[in-house]
């Protein structure tokens, strides 16, 4: 990271990041996330790119009671220990990586690998495969470069790097050695009445995005959310 990216993620949490979640948002994460958790409450869990640490409060509301969150934000941080959020650690993600082979059930990578330039996704996803346990997996979020609106995400922050699309995740996660990967729309969750309504618009557009993929390629395969969703098993 250099002295630019270092400026900025010092000041992430007052130019950029996205204050404590309420209700409305912790169901969203239980919507996006739920299916992922382990069973167990015990299980080791990592979240990289934790920000202020609202998804760890929420993993740990749920009653996990090993889970660790790591930011390279000192604001972000900051801002989650004052809320009282514990096992929140300020590290750079690869030099934290380093050293602890074989020590999580679980990774998450939230908003997280669009941060970093195709070089170092590498390595990070070859140090994200040896942090984990065997039959330890890596849950992830990022960018959609096949959506309509990936200019928007991708230029919204000057921190982002780059775009995936579900064919390049799979393509990473598999050069790093993990076994199976799984990909998923993040399409909007039903919570009301307006959500609803934007739920069965998105279905829509996605039928017509999916017949003009088909009338331009041959096939209609393709994830046209924002974000994409993948699992990554060891």
């Amino acid at each position: 990271m250099n002295l630019k990216q270092h400026n900025l993620y010092e000041k992430y949490a007052s130019t950029q990041a996205i204050e404590c979640p309420g209700e409305e948002e912790l169901g969203t994460l239980c919507a996006y996330f739920g299916k992922f958790l382990p069973q167990e409450k015990d299980a080791k869990i990592l979240d990289l790119g934790c920000g202020s640490g609202n998804f760890i409060a929420w993993l740990q509301g749920l009653g996990y009671t090993n889970t660790k969150g790591v930011d390279i934000s000192k604001e972000q941080i900051e801002r989650g220990e004052s809320r009282g959020i514990k096992n929140l650690m300020l590290a750079d993600a690869k030099e934290f990586l380093r050293g602890r082979e074989h020590q999580f059930d679980v990774i998450f990578a939230r908003d997280f690998l669009e941060h970093f330039p195709k070089e170092e996704v590498l390595e990070l996803a070859t140090l994200i495969h040896k942090a984990l346990k065997e039959k330890g997996y890596l849950v992830g979020q990022t960018l959609n470069g096949e959506s309509l609106l990936a200019g928007r995400l991708l230029f919204s922050d000057l921190t982002h790097e780059m775009a995936f699309t579900w064919r390049s995740i799979r393509q990473l996660c598999l050069v790093s050695r993990f076994l199976s990967v799984k990909t998923y729309p993040q399409r909007p969750v039903v919570k009301g009445v307006k959500s609803l309504a934007r739920y069965c618009v998105w279905m829509g557009i996605e039928l017509c995005l999916r017949v003009y993929l088909l009338a331009a390629t041959g096939t209609s395969k393709g994830i046209f959310t924002q974000d994409i969703l993948f699992k990554a098993e060891k």
